[in-house]
């Protein structure tokens, strides 16, 4: 896939790692659509480990713990670039710090962050490699919270070091850190698991054991578990073990905030803060559960009646794992991370963003071969989730996928896209300081590009606003103005457009809006009407993108597409035949026989059918409906300063005439798309290579020097294929072939 750079995101993700009792079967299974697979030649994994910033695999054959940087190579996912940390038995990854068992020595290391002493030091001093802690104990399991370690050793006692903020290391005096190994439990307590969340831990005790494995009772210590069970002590720090249940438990795990187990009848149980959806209730409802509560599905009995057999937590999200390998997860879906699109059943918004969440249990991509596959590990983040398989095959979900496309549309200073997953409306800033950010997801930003609550099926960008059509039966059209703020929560606030049905197509222009109703094929438009480009039969302008008038057209000519110049409107016809209506000062309306310099109502261009049609600031551009090999072909009329229209003036090649009548661009067979921007003009052709003409905008025509030549169509982007192209001001933006991630040039590159 096709990634490239970003400021590192500052959020909390801690490990989940488990381990899956049954053994797969060598079987051959297809790649899921929706994930991405990463296939090591000859090498074979045993755990995975991930956080914000890096992907960690050991090796099966030489233990080897290796870790690849998110963020070190633009172009693979994940990167080619590791880093061999040494031989490790058993590793925790968490956000800020990493503690493994050695296999050489069976010694405990840690490396990282360490500013309460959960290194295990003696000292404050973070660390870049593998450093032993100072401890005679052998330990056997580790968690790692944000500000702590917590380790069990080989007779079932709890350790730990790091903060004592919330009393989570067992001792009164909150205020000191513990920098070398400290005893939390009992001599006379055993347990088998143990866990960590943001300044806590949870563990089973060691009760019993069956043909499942150990079971025992889950105690508790730290941040969210006092001894009285209401809401105004919840968040108190606790100094003893808090039982959360008379049940017993097969397994546990936590993440920042909420914690998961599969208890003794293998069903999920869940706890804990529940803004996402991530403990499977209604957040809206249930915002935080204090106790272990049964996960069920009102629906789904095939997941009420399944056993389970593991149960992994990222901070906003859980998944559990059946006896059959099916994966059923719910929580935070903003990114596709659970495996299917972003039509999810609830949606949050915080800080200006939205969330897209599951809460109800969903299985993993249950419309492909995934299902069926067994995973020796699952590991997540707050944007993605990963598999490894009992092949070896690596799957990745979520924020790898954020940024792919179907569409494009550049207004002035933003661009406005449809995601590839789920049709939400995706947004950024199309300035210089963030055209990379559209196309690398894992550096990015978790508000970037900002992503709709609407799910449309088609979107269009102007100078002051953008537009969307959603799959609603009425009132589907919404329009949002380009505020001029950083912020695109308050850039793109989305409201529906009073029009008599709903749309096919909407267009917007930078003065004017136009939209196809679904019903008739009517056009009705809004805006300014100086030129007559509503086509309502007067000069009379209406309120910009919200109040719509219906086009005078008294044959009913039905529409099906229509493009929208600075002050002309052209539509085409279900018949293909093209219709305009505004100025025709350079020649806009594709005609030499209208007397005055504008037209309030339609006008036919003779002789000219179109399957698409696209505008310029001055000029219409349309490729014609012959697809017969060599005759797909381009023609433009209007505003020729530049040469955009593809016309060179033979008396003088500086000084490029309007064309007013539709003019076979030269050389342009096989066009499959054609994109315009004020004085440029460039388009697909059938092998996916793009050509431009016109004005070169910012190095859109990539250092073109020769000015008498921009009439003729020069290629551009020879490197890359493009599915798509738009053209805004300043750059162009393409949705690359390879892999749906959008890529951009100009604006002086």
């Amino acid at each position: 896939m096709y990634l490239k750079y970003f400021p590192l995101l500052a959020m909390c993700c801690f490990q989940v790692s488990i381990s899956i009792h049954a053994q797969g079967t060598e079987q051959t299974f297809k790649r899921s659509k929706r994930s991405v697979v990463w296939n090591l030649p000859d090498q074979f994994f045993k755990t995975l480990t991930m956080n914000n910033q890096s992907l960690c695999l050991t090796k099966t054959d030489t233990n080897n713990f290796e870790c690849f940087s998110l963020y070190a190579n633009q172009l693979k996912l994940p990167p080619e670039q590791q880093k061999n940390i040494g031989k490790f038995k058993k590793v925790t990854v968490g956000e800020r710090h990493v503690c493994g068992l050695g296999a050489e020595d069976n010694s405990t290391y840690c490396w990282g962050s360490n500013e309460n002493g959960q290194l295990a030091t003696g000292g404050t001093e973070n660390l870049s490699q593998p450093t032993k802690v100072f401890t005679s104990t052998n330990f056997t399991h580790f968690a790692l919270g944000f500000n702590n370690t917590f380790a069990l050793d080989d007779s079932g006692k709890i350790w730990g070091w790091g903060s004592n903020k919330f009393g989570q290391l067992g001792y009164f005096n909150y205020d000191l850190n513990a920098y070398y190994p400290y005893q939390i439990s009992n001599d006379d307590d055993k347990y088998f698991l143990i866990t960590a969340g943001d300044d806590f831990f949870c563990s089973i005790s060691e009760d019993g054991a069956d043909s499942f494995g150990k079971y025992g009772k889950i105690y508790c210590l730290g941040k969210g578990y006092s001894q009285v069970e209401t809401d105004e002590t919840l968040l108190e720090a606790a100094n003893e073990f808090i039982k959360l249940s008379n049940n017993n438990y097969y397994s546990i795990s936590s993440s920042m905030y909420h914690t998961c187990a599969i208890n003794k009848q293998r069903k999920i149980e869940c706890w804990g803060e529940n803004k996402y959806g991530q403990v499977g209730l209604n957040p809206l409802s249930n915002a935080y559960v204090l106790r272990p509560l049964l996960v069920t599905h009102p629906t789904d009995n095939e997941f009420n009646n399944s056993q389970f057999k593991s149960i992994v937590t990222t901070p906003n999200a859980t998944c559990g794992t059946t006896d059959t390998n099916k994966t059923y997860c719910f929580g935070d879906n903003t990114f596709g991370q659970l495996g299917y699109k972003l039509g999810n059943e609830a949606i949050k918004e915080e800080n200006g963003f939205r969330y897209s969440i599951q809460y109800f249990p969903k299985k993993l991509d249950k419309n492909s071969d995934i299902i069926n596959k067994s995973y020796v590990s699952l590991a997540g983040n707050s944007r993605t989730l990963c598999g490894l398989t009992q092949q070896q095959e690596l799957e990745c979900w979520g924020f790898t996928e954020k940024n792919y496309f179907k569409e494009i549309s550049l207004g002035d200073d933003f661009y406005c896209g449809l995601s590839l997953k789920g049709t939400r409306a995706l947004c950024g800033s199309a300035k210089k300081s963030n055209d990379n950010h559209l196309t690398h997801p894992w550096n990015t930003t978790v508000q970037f590009p900002w992503v709709s609550k609407e799910e449309f099926i088609q979107v269009s960008s102007g100078e002051f606003a953008v537009c969307g059509i959603t799959g609603e039966n009425a009132n589907n059209t919404y329009c949002a103005f380009n505020k001029k703020t950083p912020f695109f929560a308050d850039k793109f606030k989305f409201k529906k457009v009073n029009l008599p049905n709903s749309s096919l197509k909407i267009a917007v222009g930078d003065s004017h809006v136009c939209a196809i109703q679904k019903s008739n094929g009517q056009i009705y438009c809004s805006g300014n009407n100086a030129f007559g480009q509503l086509g309502i039969g007067s000069f009379r302008s209406t309120k910009y993108a919200a109040d719509f008038k219906p086009i005078i057209n008294p044959l009913k000519i039905q529409f099906k597409d229509l493009s929208l110049s600075g002050r002309t409107t052209c539509g085409l016809s279900v018949t293909n035949e093209v219709y305009c209506f505004g100025s025709n000062e350079f020649g806009e309306m594709g005609s030499t026989l209208i007397a005055s310099m504008s037209k309030t109502t339609l006008h036919k261009i003779k002789d000219l059918k179109l399957k698409t049609i696209v505008a310029g600031n001055k000029h219409f551009c349309g490729v014609t409906l012959d697809e017969t090999v060599n005759k797909n072909k381009l023609y433009c009329w209007g505003d020729n300063s530049f040469g955009q229209v593809g016309k060179q003036n033979i008396v003088d090649p500086y000084q490029n005439n309007s064309i007013h009548l539709p003019y076979e661009v030269p050389n342009t067979q096989n066009v499959v798309s054609v994109t315009t921007s004020e004085h440029t003009t460039c388009f697909l052709n059938k092998n996916n290579e793009t050509y431009c003409f016109g004005k070169d905008l910012e190095n859109v025509l990539e250092e073109r020097s020769l000015a008498f030549l921009n009439h003729m169509p020069y290629q551009v982007q020879k490197n890359n294929s493009y599915t798509s192209i738009s053209l805004g001001k300043k750059m162009a933006c393409g949705i690359l072939k390879t892999d749906k991630t959008i890529n951009c040039w100009g604006m002086k590159n």
